[in-house]
Formats: structure tokens, sequence, C-alpha cells
């Protein structure tokens, strides 16, 4: 009687073990999964800002005022929606996203080249704000993890 009581608590105890486990499985592909969301946004945006700063270049060193200064003559090479954004769970929203719905905004148009102290593009959906000179400040979807600075990150794409 003794020994089956045992083994009751014992397959209890593993069991507990086992759903405590499987939960922090669960927790860890979220943050994962959230953090490739932010990564995703983050490569959409160094590709903006190459494609501004090389704008800027041609034009007297002031940054575009609108996305569609630098996405006209040649086709866009990035999404002009984050992957945070819930639109980006709908089929075909990269169709009906264009540059005056776009997640990404313009935050300080006509700025200086060489300005790097100042916000160019944010990011309306998950946060991560881009300077010039290859600067991010990495925000998150929802539950992820606090903001994170990168600097000098693309010096070789120049």
């Amino acid at each position: 009687m003794q020994c089956r009581k045992t083994q009751i608590a014992i397959s209890a105890v593993l069991l507990s073990m086992a759903i405590i486990v499987a939960l922090g499985i669960i927790a860890a592909i979220h943050r994962w999964r959230q953090r490739s969301l932010v990564l995703g946004c983050f490569s959409n945006m160094m590709s903006m800002m190459h494609r501004a700063e090389i704008w800027a270049e041609d034009h007297g060193n002031k940054m575009p005022s609108s996305f569609s200064h630098f996405c006209r003559p040649r086709p866009v090479l990035f999404s002009l929606l984050c992957p945070c954004d819930p639109r980006s769970e709908l089929p075909q929203a990269e169709n009906r996203v264009n540059v005056s719905n776009s997640s990404y905004e313009i935050v300080s148009p006509g700025m200086n080249l060489f300005d790097t102290n100042t916000p160019f593009i944010r990011c309306k959906a998950c946060g991560t704000v881009a300077f010039t000179g290859h600067r991010f400040v990495l925000g998150g979807c929802q539950d992820s993890p606090p903001p994170k600075i990168l600097t000098n990150i693309s010096s070789n794409v120049r």
C-alpha cells in the first residue's frame, strides 16, 4: 500500500515538472518569434536608411521628406509593412500597403544627412527608431525585451 502511494506521488511530481518544462519552452519560442519580428523590422529600416542616405547625397545632404522620394525611380527593395504590424498577418497584405499607410513614418523630414542625433525613421508598430550614421534603437513587439541600441552595425554596407 505504501509503495502505491509513493508511485502516485512520484508520478504527480514528474507530471508537474513536465508541465513546467513545456510552459518554459512555449515562452522561449514566443520570445524568439517576437525577436525575429523585430529583426525583420530592423532589416527593413536598414534598407530604407541606406536608400535615403544615397538620395540625400544626391540632393544637397538633405534627407527626403517622404518615402515616395526614394521609392520611385527604382523598384522598392524593402517592405513598407513591419513584420510586427498586425496587418502583416493578413494574406496579400503587401499589396495593400503603400507609402501613405506604411508601418513606418519619417520623423524628421528634410534633416541634414550628418545630424546623427535626430531620429529619421520610426516604426509605428514596434517602436524601432533609425538615425543617420547607421545607428538604430530596436523597439519591441508587445512582450519583447527592452530596446537595445545598435551602432555602426553596417559599416560594410556603404
